[in-house]
């Protein structure tokens, strides 16, 4: 559990723990599996500062059994040992919701649960976790968008978004969730490249003028692939990314600083090969795709 995981569980277990109807499971490993088991979670964002406690907070999702909701909030490369774990807590009635990066990552886990029902879903929220047990979220209200896989509505994606308003969690049903899924990945893949390989922050790298040719090669690949965006909306995105608080960092960047595990073929990669795939120009895309690999590969 990290920091968007532990800030919307945190927020759940805060609101539903005394509701005896209801139970909140965490999925958390050493010590901050141990910190929470022994003395909560302490979550501190713009509601407030909690100590939470969930039903049960484990390693062993087995010990748990069938779940009705099974909230995915973790990096993507985690994506099929996860769903390895977590098999024996998804039932016939279980509802699978992703809010990992990428704009592939749930077609993956649909992919990995044919038979299930896999809801797509993203987040705008800047929560980390601090220590073992400790999440703090810092900026404006965080939004949960979400929508079903095939763009059917149905009362339980209803009842999921009462879920989450009742706990106070600002949140977004989508018909179609493709289009506002589309303008996250055009603001995150856009920056994620250029704030790790400078080293500099989003608001920060906007003054590179190769900035602004990804965030158009992105939008074309988008409409290469039918989904309907503005025409301004390129524009727009360059805007917001230019009035971003000073020093923000990408997440990615974050990885790249820490020598940990990237989401590199996530947002670069995919950009680079799915636009080879359909025959569209991405020269910018590819050209810090090919140099942070070769900074990874050392």
């Amino acid at each position: 559990m990290g920091g968007v995981g532990g800030y919307y569980g945190g927020l759940l277990a805060h609101h539903y723990s005394p509701v005896p109807e209801v139970e909140v499971y965490f999925l958390a490993r050493g010590e901050h599996q141990k910190a929470i088991r022994q003395n909560g979670l302490h979550l501190v964002c713009h509601k407030g500062d909690f100590l939470v406690h969930p039903d049960q907070v484990t390693d062993r999702p087995a010990e748990l059994g069938f779940c009705d909701l099974v909230i995915y909030c973790v990096k993507s490369y985690h994506l099929e040992s996860v769903t390895n774990q977590v098999a024996t807590n998804i039932g016939d009635k279980t509802v699978v919701l992703t809010l990992l990066n990428g704009i592939n990552t749930a077609d993956k886990l649909k992919a990995l649960l044919p038979q299930s029902e896999v809801m797509k879903g993203f987040v705008y929220v800047n929560s980390h976790r601090m220590g073992p047990g400790e999440i703090h979220q810092r900026g404006i209200d965080p939004l949960l968008n979400f929508g079903p896989f095939d763009k059917q509505l149905a009362p339980v994606h209803k009842r999921i978004e009462q879920i989450f308003d009742n706990a106070g969690i600002s949140v977004k049903l989508h018909e179609d969730i493709h289009p506002p899924m589309w303008e996250k990945f055009i603001l995150v893949g856009s920056t994620a490249s250029l704030t790790a390989f400078y080293g500099e922050g989003v608001r920060e790298i906007s003054k590179y003028p190769d900035f602004g040719q990804i965030v158009y090669e992105i939008y074309n690949l988008a409409s290469a692939k039918g989904i309907a965006l503005a025409g301004d909306l390129p524009e727009k995105l360059i805007h917001k990314i230019k009035n971003f608080k000073p020093g923000v960092k990408s997440s990615m960047q974050i990885d790249f600083e820490s020598g940990r595990q990237t989401e590199l073929e996530l947002f670069t990669g995919y950009v680079v090969k799915e636009s080879e795939r359909l025959g569209l120009e991405a020269p910018f895309a590819n050209k810090y795709y090919t140099a942070l690999k070769q900074r990874l590969n050392g």
